[in-house]
C-alpha cells in the first residue's frame, strides 16, 4: 500500500507530532507500505514532500502580481488578520500539494485539522484518508485570539476556528485521537459525532528507550540541586506558570520552615 503522512505543520521540527510521523513511517514501512512524509517547509515559504527532497516554492506557485491581489482580498475589515494568515496559508498548501500529486496514495493520514480539511477537498474519491487530532487547535487558537492578539474581530475569528475544528474532526473516514478528554471536548463543544472519533493511546518505542538509556551525556548533575525535566513547548498553553507558580509556593513553605 502507497501511504501519505500530511500535516500542516512546519517539517521536520522539534516536536510530538514530527516524532511521531517518523516512527509510524518506519512501523509501516517494516510491514511493507511504501510511506511518504509531507508538510510545510521552513518559514512556510514551501511545501514538500520531505523523504523524496521534492518541494514546490510558495513563489512559483503564485506569481508576485497574484499574491499582492490575493493578499488585499483578505484586507477587508472584517477579516480578522488571524484568520487572513491562516486561510493565505491554506490556500498555498492546497496548491503545493495538488502539484506535488496525490494521485499515487491508497492512503493518506492527516495529522492535525488544517491538513484534514485541505486535503480532503483536492484528494481523490478513490484514496482513503484517515486523520489524527494530536491536540485541540481551536482552543489554541482562539485563545491566541482572545488573550494575545485580541481584536475587534476576535469574536469572528473565533466562530472561524470552532468551524474548523468540527470540519477537521468530521472530514475523515475515521478520525483517531489520543486520548479519551480530546474525544470529550470535541463530542460537547464541537459537536463531533462520537462514532466519528476512536481512541488510540500512544505506543512507546520502548527498545529505542532502553538503548537511549546507555548512552554517555556531558551533562552533569548537580549535587546540591533538584532537577526537573520538562519536554514540552515553553508556552502558557501548556501550563508551565502553574508548575512556576507552584515552586515559588514550595520555595516560600521551605524558607519558612527553615527560619522557623
Amino acid at each position: 500500500m502507497k501511504i501519505l503522512l500530511a500535516t500542516f505543520w512546519i517539517t521536520p521540527h522539534v516536536g510530538g507530532v514530527w516524532n511521531y510521523m517518523q516512527q509510524l513511517k518506519e512501523k509501516l514501512e517494516s510491514f511493507g507500505h511504501e510511506v511518504d512524509l509531507l508538510g510545510y517547509g521552513e518559514g512556510h515559504n514551501y511545501v514538500h514532500i520531505i523523504n523524496e527532497n521534492r518541494r514546490i516554492e510558495k513563489d512559483k506557485l503564485i506569481p508576485l502580481r497574484t499574491a499582492k491581489l490575493l493578499e488585499k482580498s483578505y484586507s477587508s475589515k472584517h477579516v480578522d488578520p488571524v484568520v487572513k494568515y491562516y486561510e493565505l496559508l491554506r490556500y498555498f498548501y492546497e496548491l503545493g500539494v495538488r502539484n506535488l500529486g496525490l494521485e499515487k496514495y491508497d492512503l493518506i493520514h492527516t495529522q492535525d485539522v488544517f491538513s484534514t480539511v485541505c486535503i480532503n477537498r483536492i484528494k481523490s474519491n478513490t484514496t482513503a484518508l484517515v486523520a489524527t487530532l494530536h491536540g485541540c487547535v481551536a482552543h489554541e487558537l482562539k485563545h491566541y485570539v482572545t488573550h494575545i492578539h485580541k481584536t475587534p474581530t476576535s469574536n469572528l475569528a473565533c466562530v472561524y476556528f470552532d468551524k474548523l475544528e468540527f470540519e477537521g474532526a468530521t472530514y475523515a473516514e475515521i478520525t483517531i485521537v489520543a486520548n479519551e478528554w480530546l474525544k470529550n471536548t470535541l463530542t460537547s463543544e464541537f459537536h463531533v459525532p462520537a462514532e466519528q472519533l476512536k481512541v488510540y493511546h500512544y505506543g512507546y518505542d520502548t527498545e529505542s528507550f532502553l538503548k537511549r538509556m546507555d548512552e554517555k551525556t556531558a551533562i552533569q548533575r548537580p549535587t546540591d540541586k533538584k532537577v526537573i525535566i520538562y519536554t514540552g513547548r515553553l508556552s502558557e498553553f501548556k501550563g508551565v506558570h502553574h508548575l512556576l507558580g507552584a515552586l515559588s509556593q514550595l520555595k516560600k513553605v521551605e524558607m519558612i520552615g527553615f527560619v522557623g
